[in-house]
């Protein structure tokens, strides 16, 4: 009994959490979508890494100072040099 409540909470949590991805993409342009469903595909669900100190948090490769610049301005999709994961700032 206990683990079919669960289950039920859990699907009631996934159709919340679809929905409000929906919500969330609705903004953003189709391509840019499809990109970064891409990389979440191939990068075991973790399209995005955190730029800190210069480094990709995910595989600590260093990055070039004018990529940093760029990331920081946020302009521009940057992915990795290395990991070619998009890059944001925290």
């Amino acid at each position: 009994a206990g683990l079919i409540g669960e289950k039920t909470q859990l699907i009631a949590e996934q159709a919340t959490l679809a929905r409000r991805r929906q919500e969330a993409a609705a903004g953003i342009p189709p391509l840019l979508l499809a990109r970064y469903d891409d990389l979440r595909t191939k990068k075991r669900g973790i399209a995005v890494a955190a730029l800190k100190d210069g480094s990709c948090t995910i595989c600590g490769v260093e990055q070039t100072v004018l990529l940093t610049q760029q990331v920081r301005a946020g302009q521009q999709i940057v992915t990795c040099l290395s990991c070619g994961r998009i890059l944001a700032v925290p």
